[in-house]
């Protein structure tokens, strides 16, 4: 059988044509289109991007946060026979101009909160190479009249599916053909990389690539046909929202509920958990910023309530961690029977109510890559009830390689092969490691994308004798269970040229120092690694009320303090190598964001950025600043004092 997104949505409109796929929020409630409503609404799309003279395989991006148009646009691109170039809404201005300038955008499908940003860089682009770009906005009540650009180049979404209802029958043939005689390694999307390492590559993901890895995503879960439903918090043009969010769910009819992203991000934030509560989500996708974020505001949260309801709580959580153990199912042992005594009463009776009231009744579990998640936070996670099966992948194999599923989990590790996944760690040599053996995670199979566009140097680097080279470090244990360990090119380096993976440090520093809101640890050839904090005002704020510091001193002590936690935390002091442990820290006066390019769409730091931008304080710690006792710390705590 052909394996192309084409018979996907065949398959889906036989199963559940007519059963809901999307919902959004309205001022009127939510609204819902079902699966032959958007693919419908999809085919009229792609008939009015024929009757503009689009031709096979142009590119057209979309730049708005994920929504039912969404679809029906990525959709209608595919079904037209071109190539979609999804991109972040976080984007700045000159990397949007990058990306359309290098996928040769024909449009850009964008939304209300965008769309003026985006006619400035399309105009931008006209004015620099005379190429025209159309530009459509995917909400229906947009009013068009106050952008500043050409009319007869600018749509509103309603205006398209009316133009190409209009000349659907012209281009009907046309639509089948293009269905027929599609290939399964006809290339559907070019998904740019997130730049944390220099300019992004585009990576050319086909037909088959996004069909196999979402049918393995729900077979390796035993998703059944219909019944899931699945809140969106993630930006859904990342590639594990991609295949886990969008292509998942018509494989298997999963009910997509989309955030309320109307005003942009700080309305998303508070509409979050509002949403989710009336989505009553069956499972969440997630990044360990996003379930950190949640686990951090519950404990802030029964912090705050304190008193019976607190010891309860952490009692619960404590016994059902101690009860579970970090793999599938409990150790039998007296101990793991008394703790299954003071865990069950105290879920139910607390635990389950804590759950129900951030993320509904119906929720189940969390699924997650995009980073390791820490082993405390999964921990946490499985003993409230709603276990955190953390994956590993990369765009590059459409994204999904490995995860963690109910009844298969190692806690640490980003657990077993989806079904056509092969795995190998290589050594330097280019030799096959050995179980337990560190090296440079390799994978094969009909995920592995067709390359990089426009870039062939770089696809023949990447992939070697039909083995994609991640560039990430890592290792199988005997049972095939991958653990990731960073990063190749984000090692630190010391003086004597030893090498190390900075992220299991910054790990057990950021989850053990309360008060550290983000960190980036870092050493190049240098005598010591030093860290770049960031402070959580709250956290500051908590530490002066309890410990009255009288002076900017005072505090730099108990943020020191704070700061080297971790090396009595039980998860984490036998984790960090003594001559790996920053040596000193430095207090940076903001958080490292997205607005400056410092935090990338999937929340991991953009490292080359940030050393970029705070070179000249790095070069500070290895001269006068080599102590954490420093003026510049001090200067960074007088807000506070």
């Amino acid at each position: 059988m052909r394996q192309t997104l084409f018979d996907m949505v065949h398959q889906a409109r036989t199963r559940f044509g007519d059963k809901p796929f999307t919902f959004k929020k309205t001022d009127s409630g939510w609204v819902s289109k079902t699966f032959n409503q958007s693919f419908d609404e999809s085919r009229l799309l792609a008939a009015f991007l024929l009757e503009r003279g689009y031709s096979a395989q142009d590119r057209v991006a979309i730049y708005a946060e994920g929504s039912p148009n969404w679809i029906v646009g990525e959709y209608g691109i595919i079904m037209a026979g071109l190539i979609a170039v999804p991109l972040s809404f976080k984007l700045l201005p000159e990397e949007i101009y990058y990306r359309l300038d290098h996928s040769e955008a024909r449009m850009v499908l964008t939304n209300t909160n965008h769309l003026e940003k985006i006619c400035r860089v399309a105009q931008d682009i006209q004015t620099r190479t005379g190429r025209g770009i159309d530009v459509v906005s995917l909400d229906e009540d947009q009013d068009l009249s106050a952008c500043n650009y050409p009319r007869n180049q600018l749509f509103r979404i309603d205006e398209v599916l009316a133009q190409g209802a209009a000349v659907f029958e012209k281009h009907r043939p046309r639509l089948d053909a293009i269905e027929a005689e599609c290939a399964e390694d006809t290339v559907v999307t070019i998904s740019y990389t997130s730049g944390t390492t220099g300019n992004p590559k585009g990576i050319m993901l086909t037909h088959k690539n996004y069909y196999i890895n979402s049918l393995d995503s729900v077979n390796i879960f035993k998703v059944p046909e219909t019944g899931y439903r699945n809140f969106v918090i993630l930006p859904v043009d990342h590639s594990f929202a991609q295949t886990v969010g969008i292509h998942s769910s018509i494989q298997r009819g999963i009910e997509l509920w989309f955030v309320d992203s109307r005003g942009g991000g700080m309305a998303i934030l508070r509409n979050i958990p509002i949403n989710m509560k009336e989505a009553e989500p069956i499972f969440l996708m997630t990044v360990p910023a996003l379930s950190g974020n949640f686990m951090k505001k519950m404990q802030a949260e029964i912090d705050k309530r304190g008193g019976m309801v607190k010891f309860l709580f952490d009692t619960g959580i404590k016994a059902g961690i101690k009860y579970w153990g970090d793999e599938s199912f409990p150790k039998p042992s007296f101990a793991t029977f008394i703790n299954g005594l003071i865990y069950f009463p105290l879920k139910k009776l607390v635990l389950d109510k804590v759950k129900t009231e951030v993320f509904g009744q119906r929720a189940q579990f969390f699924t997650g890559g995009g980073a390791s998640f820490d082993i405390g936070q999964q921990r946490f996670y499985r003993a409230l009830g709603m276990p955190l099966y953390q994956g590993y992948g990369m765009t590059e194999a459409s994204p999904v390689i490995s995860t963690n599923i109910d009844g298969h989990t190692k806690l640490g590790t980003s657990g077993i092969a989806l079904d056509h996944v092969e795995i190998r760690i290589m050594r330097d040599d280019g030799t096959v490691a050995e179980p337990g053996e560190k090296g440079e995670i390799c994978v094969r199979g009909p995920n592995v994308m067709k390359g990089y566009f426009k870039n062939p140097e770089a696809t023949k680097e990447a992939i070697v004798d039909g083995w994609l080279h991640t560039g990430d470090l890592g290792w199988l244990d005997r049972d095939g269970y991958l653990t990731v360990a960073g990063r190749a090119k984000a090692l630190l380096i010391s003086a004597d040229g030893e090498k190390y993976s900075p992220e299991g440090i910054e790990d057990a520093i950021s989850n053990s120092a309360k008060v550290v809101n983000q960190v980036m640890v870092w050493n190049d050839h240098k005598k010591f690694t030093c860290a770049l904090i960031t402070l959580d005002d709250d956290q500051v704020k908590k530490i002066i009320k309890e410990h009255h510091p009288k002076s900017q001193e005072a505090l730099l002590e108990l943020i020191k303090e704070s700061f080297y936690s971790f090396r009595s935390d039980p998860s984490y002091r036998n984790m960090v190598p003594l001559n790996w442990t920053p040596a000193t820290f430095q207090i940076v006066p903001e958080a490292f964001s997205e607005k400056d390019g410092l935090i990338n769409s999937t929340m991991k730091l953009v490292r080359y950025k940030v050393v970029e931008k705070y070179h000249d304080l790095i070069e500070y710690i290895y001269t006068e600043g080599s102590s954490y006792k420093n003026n510049r710390n001090l200067e960074a705590l007088s807000k506070y004092l």
